[in-house]
């Protein structure tokens, strides 16, 4: 069974977060601050030394990428990340998976 490959993705605008339940039984919750602040575009990842907060980010839309990935629009007008199942699984925020 692969461990990356979400069954079931649910984003919650009034709460500001996703969920995503993980084939092996794992649930990663992101909110939308930290995701638009991990971007792993060329653009964000570039972007070294710059002190951004983005509390108060807002989704305008998300759609999936095939079969792998994730492609928001965030309310500042950025939408280039592509994120990947396996770098949400990498970068979930859980204690459990910060502690890896």
């Amino acid at each position: 069974m692969n461990e990356k490959i979400p069954v079931d993705i649910t984003i919650r605008r009034e709460t500001k977060n996703m969920t995503i339940a993980w084939a092996d039984d794992h649930r990663s919750e992101y909110t939308f601050a930290y995701l638009r602040a991990v971007c792993p575009c060329a653009h964000c990842t570039e972007s070294t030394g710059q002190s951004r907060t983005f509390d108060q980010i807002g989704l305008i839309s998300a759609e999936e990428v095939g079969r792998y990935a994730i492609r928001f629009m965030w309310s500042d007008g950025h939408d280039l990340g592509i994120f990947s199942f396996e770098f949400l699984r990498t970068h979930c925020p859980c204690e459990i998976c910060m502690k890896k």
